[in-house]
C-alpha cells in the first residue's frame, strides 16, 4: 500500500516474479473514506506498507487492520526498490516461517 507511483511497475515485477499479484492503494486527497483501501486489504493476503508515502490516517488503518486480521504486514521507512526487495524477503520468512534464510 502506498508507494513511490513511478516505481509501482518495478514493485509488480518483484511481486509478479514470485508468482504474486501486485495491488496499489494511492490515497487521492479527495478520498477520506479509504473503502478502496479496506477492499484492497481484504483482497490481500500480505501487505508491504512504505510509510514514507502513505498519509497517517492510512498508515494506521493498515496496520490495525493487519494486527486485527492476522495479515502478514512489513511496514518499511522508505518506499525504494532495494528497502521493497527486503520487505518482500521479511514476508516471504515470515509465510515460511523459517529462519535459515532470513
Amino acid at each position: 500500500m502506498g508507494g513511490q507511483l513511478k516505481l509501482y511497475p518495478q514493485y509488480g515485477q518483484l511481486v509478479e516474479a514470485l508468482d504474486g499479484q501486485f495491488m496499489s492503494f494511492h490515497n487521492n486527497a479527495n478520498d477520506t473514506s479509504f473503502k478502496h483501501l479496506l477492499q484492497l486489504l481484504q483482497k490481500a493476503d500480505m501487505i508491504i506498507c512504505p510509510v514514507d508515502c502513505v498519509d497517517h490516517e492510512a498508515f494506521l488503518l493498515v496496520k490495525k487492520y493487519c494486527e486485527s486480521f492476522d495479515k502478514l504486514c512489513v511496514l518499511l521507512d522508505r518506499s525504494s526498490i532495494a528497502t521493497f526487495q527486503q520487505g518482500i524477503h521479511a514476508l516471504t520468512c515470515m509465510a515460511t516461517e523459517t529462519e535459515v534464510f532470513c
